[in-house]
């Protein structure tokens, strides 16, 4: 876990002082090697694991970003403070209050004010996508990008263009959608007490819900199950088939004001601003138990159903008028 004022120190660091990937992990060995051994066998694999090794073995774990806290562990482009990984920015925005991002792979999208912003993962200068979407949440189709919102009083989910400047086409009615999540070729739509499932060429179908516990921002699936996350609870989850039945929430502690969720590796990943406090990042076990505190006093303004995780491992959210990549711990 972090110190307080850890996380913000590094942050603050990160901006200009920024440790570039280096190509490869340690093990990697930045080539292959297909001359054969004395004996007979191949040496390549052998060199390799020896000059990963030589690597680790000068590295000092606590602060080398390309061996932090272990061999090989890559903090991308974060620092390495104290065999920990920190956070760093991926890019700044120009006033408004950023709302997602959602990831296709490549690129992180944001709305601000009625825009929807692309950025590549590793940085880079924004562009503007569309203007006029009022978009509250982001997801990877399977054709594309998508969003849930409100463009010219029609609320929905909206197929992004591929190309900047390009018009949002709208594929569902969902009204008051506020969360979004695909799985194969079914988008999971959250509203504010129920979730919709849409399956392909066909209109919203009502299938969990009405229930007390608000859906405050961010859904996703793991296998036959659904999680979403209520600001007073925590970490809700579901079997997809139950139609209503069976909800649990998975966090055996209270996550205090939770709005932001996203789900990779067997975890919930959240974000939250418990009063009086600066904003948090935290992790629950899908099979349930106590949170994990990954970053604390990011700033409060951040969390506007903002956490995303990358194919990358990375995990990305926006805090104040940044946007912020970070490589959580195993």
């Amino acid at each position: 876990m972090l110190g307080t004022a850890a996380a913000l120190a590094a942050i603050a660091a990160c901006v200009g002082d920024d440790p570039k990937p280096s190509g490869g992990s340690a093990d990697d060995g930045g080539g292959s090697d297909s001359s054969a051994a004395q004996d007979g066998t191949s040496g390549g694999d052998s060199a390799v694991a020896d000059a990963g090794a030589d690597a680790c073995a000068t590295a000092d774990l606590t602060k080398d970003p390309r061996n932090c806290g272990s061999c090989s562990r890559d903090c991308m482009h974060g620092a390495c403070s104290a065999g920990v990984c920190q956070p760093w920015t991926v890019a700044t925005f120009d006033g408004g209050t950023p709302v997602g991002p959602g990831t296709d792979g490549n690129h992180l999208y944001y709305a601000i004010d009625g825009n929807v912003w692309r950025v590549q993962v590793d940085g880079g200068a924004p562009v503007r996508m569309t203007s006029g979407l009022d978009a509250k949440a982001f997801a990877k189709g399977a054709t594309g990008m998508l969003a849930c919102g409100t463009l010219g009083g029609n609320a929905g989910v909206y197929s992004l263009p591929t190309l900047p400047g390009a018009s949002s086409s709208l594929l569902h009615d969902v009204a008051a959608c506020n969360a979004l999540v695909v799985d194969g070729t079914t988008v999971w739509a959250g509203r504010t007490a129920s979730i919709d499932e849409i399956a392909t060429a066909q209109t919203s179908q009502h299938v969990l819900g009405p229930f007390n516990e608000r859906l405050t921002g961010g859904m996703g699936v793991s296998g036959d199950r659904l999680f979403w996350v209520n600001q007073n609870a925590g970490v809700w989850g579901v079997a997809k088939a139950s139609v209503d039945a069976g909800r649990a929430v998975l966090n055996t502690d209270a996550i205090n004001e939770a709005n932001g969720l996203t789900v990779a590796d067997g975890f919930a990943y959240v974000t939250a601003r418990p009063a009086g406090a600066g904003g948090i990042l935290l992790r629950v076990a899908l099979d349930g138990g106590a949170s994990s505190v990954l970053l604390t006093s990011i700033p409060q303004s951040a969390f506007q159903q903002g956490v995303a995780r990358a194919p990358n491992g990375a995990i990305y959210f926006a805090a104040g008028s940044n946007l912020y990549g970070y490589v959580p711990p195993p």
